[in-house]
């Protein structure tokens, strides 16, 4: 029975239900006991390291309305006076 609060615990924290409602399903009075029943699983570090990544690639694109240089046209393309 005892493992089972562990899996039912984590099991609402990766529905991402809200501290306040596994406490209450839970039976619980106090927050601690989330940080005692609850573990981290590989899903939640993949899901983090994803976040991460997709926040890191934001930061290096530009943003809307920020216009890329052009690169300049190496031939040239100045009309010829002559």
């Amino acid at each position: 029975m005892h493992d089972a609060r562990h899996t039912a615990a984590t099991v609402l924290i990766l529905l991402e239900v809200s501290s306040r409602v596994v406490m209450d399903q839970m039976g619980w009075s106090s927050p601690q006991m989330i940080e005692r029943y609850g573990h981290v699983t590989d899903r939640m570090r993949r899901s983090l390291a994803d976040r991460i990544d997709g926040f890191l690639v934001g930061l290096m694109e530009p943003e809307k309305g920020d216009a890329e240089p052009e690169p300049a046209d190496a031939e040239g393309t100045e009309e010829d006076p002559g």
